[in-house]
């Protein structure tokens, strides 16, 4: 797992490249950096039909920090074997991705 603090980082993601607006795709975007830099393993993707948040550490965050209350029963992990893979999260959120994002399969 990465060294550098999660809130540290998304706090360097927020004076470099500003706030995303809203539905831009940026909660996909924002959860696919955190799996490059925490690992697949330790960064986990939950969606709610409008938004992904992600776990790290048993914490769960989004592109504006840690995300506090009670998430269970409104967000569904995604991921192979799960209610939404990768391959469906890149067709809901494409209209929002540019030419260059990464996809994953």
């Amino acid at each position: 797992m990465n060294t550098i603090p999660i809130e540290a980082f998304i706090y360097l993601l927020k004076i470099t490249y500003g706030k995303y607006k809203e539905m831009s795709g940026g909660c996909y975007k924002f959860h696919l950096i955190l799996r490059m830099i925490y690992g697949e393993d330790n960064a986990i993707g939950y969606y709610n039909g409008d938004h992904i948040i992600t776990k790290v550490g048993g914490q769960f965050y989004d592109v504006n920090g840690t995300i506090k209350g009670d998430i269970s029963g409104n967000y569904v992990r995604i991921g192979f074997g799960c209610d939404y893979t990768y391959k469906q999260m890149n067709k809901i959120f494409k209209k929002h991705l540019i030419k260059d994002d990464v996809f994953i399969d």
